[in-house]
């Protein structure tokens, strides 16, 4: 699916294309199914009866990361508007996305997601920052903005650092009791070398033990990390290191060229460095996972480039305003 986006004629509307289906399906309909239809929006947990709300999704966590990678896309959206030396014709995507962020921000905040919370307000920051003088053209400051805004998280969370922090946010020192997970799934006689095998941690009598222990019945490790070292020992984690460190270098490189949607991917890279840390996100069918993969395979010169060699669009809002008929005007013949 990554691949359908980045081959595209045009990535860049092509991605537009995407973020904006995406959103403004997903995220109304969320809103009206938590305050219309919460059946359908939301549940209640059978420890305290307290609600908690799914939206169109099947658990907060999952709605949470989904408003943060519509959001995080949103907002690049405005800015790229902003930024446009052509005025005219922007005031519809300006408004729309505007309501759309709008609405991630009041879903987001009912959710009661911290993590999805906090990847939202990192990334945007490096959005916005990033635009700021010279923070974006300089490798060296764009390595400084990154870093300055992820090690603070990781301090927090790892090495006790600013723990009333967590406390402001409603959490406690043991992330919920995803320390205790942790610490207890590695007594589980995980192979240091290669794990379980792929995807099979989480299976058998290993998970029913798991589940005697734990009323709430947890099925990963609510560390991306984590989650890979048990499913595939120290070499999955080792491959999973040198792409990021690889992909990292990339991206940064984009951003530093101007790359239209350089800022975007290090946005998307960041939620997806800091979302693992509390859940387990390098999965197939977590969104996370899914535009992780959108950021990192992006070829630099397609992500700036909207022409092609054999097709020119006169202007990219012919491709993203036109009509289904229209749109075949600018296909690639098969």
């Amino acid at each position: 699916m990554v691949l359908v986006v980045l081959s595209d004629l045009n990535p860049t509307a092509a991605l537009k294309r995407l973020l904006a289906w995406e959103g403004f399906l997903l995220i109304p309909l969320s809103v009206l199914f938590i305050k219309c239809y919460p059946t359908l929006g939301g549940g209640y947990r059978p420890e305290s009866m307290a609600t908690f709300w799914t939206g169109v999704t099947t658990d907060k966590n999952t709605l949470g990361i989904v408003c943060v990678v519509l959001g995080v896309g949103a907002t690049w959206r405005l800015l790229e508007e902003l930024e446009r030396e052509n005025g005219s014709g922007r005031l519809g995507p300006l408004t729309a996305n505007s309501i759309l962020l709008a609405m991630i921000l009041w879903v987001l905040w009912i959710a009661n997601s911290m993590t999805s919370v906090a990847c939202f307000l990192m990334a945007i920051t490096l959005l916005i920052v990033s635009r700021i003088g010279r923070w974006g053209t300089t490798p060296a400051l764009v390595h400084m903005l990154f870093w300055g805004i992820l090690f603070p998280a990781f301090a927090v969370l790892f090495l006790g650092m600013g723990l009333g922090l967590m406390n402001v946010m409603g959490r406690d020192s043991t992330l919920t009791g995803r320390r205790e997970v942790w610490s207890y799934v590695l007594t589980m006689g995980v192979n240091p070398l290669v794990g379980t095998g792929f995807e099979s941690f989480w299976v058998g009598p290993r998970l029913e033990k798991i589940w005697s222990h734990y009323w709430w019945r947890p099925n990963e490790a609510h560390n991306g990390y984590l989650e890979i070292y048990l499913n595939l020992g120290s070499i999955g984690v080792s491959l999973l290191v040198f792409v990021l460190v690889t992909s990292y270098r990339k991206i940064v490189a984009a951003v530093h060229s101007g790359k239209k949607a350089g800022s975007l991917r290090l946005g998307y890279f960041l939620v997806a460095i800091t979302y693992n840390f509390t859940e387990a996100g390098f999965k197939a069918m977590n969104p996370v996972w899914f535009f992780l993969l959108l950021a990192i395979i992006g070829i630099p010169e397609l992500w700036g480039d909207d022409s092609s060699p054999e097709y020119e669009l006169e202007e990219e809002e012919d491709l993203l305003n036109a009509s289904p008929i229209e749109e075949m005007r600018y296909s690639r013949p098969y």
